[in-house]
């Protein structure tokens, strides 16, 4: 996680109670974003890269003090979503998130997790959901600091970008989100998941071999078959010049032209932070 930050000089002159706040929280840091309720218009973002072991406290400390530098003082703006990134994310069929099924698959793929709290994500209209399971002590600890309406998977985000994309051209296509030291990635055909996993990863070349082993075991074809980026990856990573070798399409995830921004979003690479903006 990068450091951050794009403040709307005129967001100070708003009423902190027609704002909406968002966390991003992980291992690696948090993130947090305001949304002009009003005029429905995102006006901050500000990233907090972790020092030392993430906790409920710090989060709560990096909210105060990203509140305090835009209004001089102590504010509390209720806190919309949090958004939680974990390697441990499963894309499972609807049937299976019911009761001790979903503890059973939980336990098969994750045998050694413990204290550990189960976060869903739910998609309208599709037969499937996503499971993560996240630190116990933290989502607690979270709940009670910040009191958010609604929680949510990061992996959430990349799946709604895929549910959005629609080219009859190109019908299959890869999404893969970029952590600091694991990757999420998503085939989708046809507006159909084919594949969803989760990758650990230390040096671009490993994002290589993950993404172009997709296009073998799935048989993409790489002169259609596009790659959209987003997450914590520079525009000019050896990942992402090495893949262009071999695949004709690679691109960085832009701005929602369905969302609204304050005009100093442009100023940063939106594939950062665009898919933690996209919860509704």
């Amino acid at each position: 996680m990068q450091p951050v930050e794009i403040i709307d000089k005129n967001l100070q002159n708003i009423s902190f109670e027609n704002c909406a706040l968002s966390v991003l929280t992980g291992p690696y840091g948090c993130c947090f974003s305001i949304q002009d309720k009003k005029e429905n218009k995102f006006m901050a973002f500000r990233s907090f890269p972790a020092t030392s072991e993430p906790s409920a406290k710090e989060t709560g400390n990096n909210k105060k003090a990203f509140l305090s530098d835009i209004w001089g003082k102590d504010v509390d703006i209720p806190v919309q979503h949090v958004v939680y990134y974990t390697r441990d994310v499963l894309m499972l069929p609807n049937a299976f998130v019911e009761g001790k099924k979903l503890d059973d698959v939980m336990q098969f793929h994750y045998p050694n997790a413990v204290d550990k709290s189960l976060v869903l994500s739910e998609f309208q209209n599709q037969e499937y959901k996503l499971a993560g399971l996240v630190d116990e002590r933290m989502h607690k600890s979270l709940h009670d600091i910040l009191k958010p309406a609604s929680e949510e998977l990061s992996a959430a985000a990349l799946v709604k970008s895929a549910l959005k994309y629609n080219n009859p051209k190109q019908p299959d296509a890869v999404f893969v989100q970029v952590w600091d030291s694991f990757a999420e990635m998503l085939v989708f055909s046809n507006g159909t998941p084919r594949l969803f996993n989760v990758y650990d990863w230390k040096k671009s070349n490993d994002l290589v071999y993950y993404v172009l082993n997709l296009y073998k075991q799935l048989v993409l074809d790489p002169k259609t078959c596009p790659v959209m980026f987003s997450g914590w990856i520079e525009k000019n990573d050896l990942a992402l010049i090495q893949l262009n070798k071999f695949v004709k399409h690679i691109y960085l995830e832009t701005l929602n032209p369905d969302k609204s921004y304050s005009y100093q979003f442009q100023d940063t690479w939106p594939h950062y932070f665009v898919n933690f903006l996209n919860f509704d």
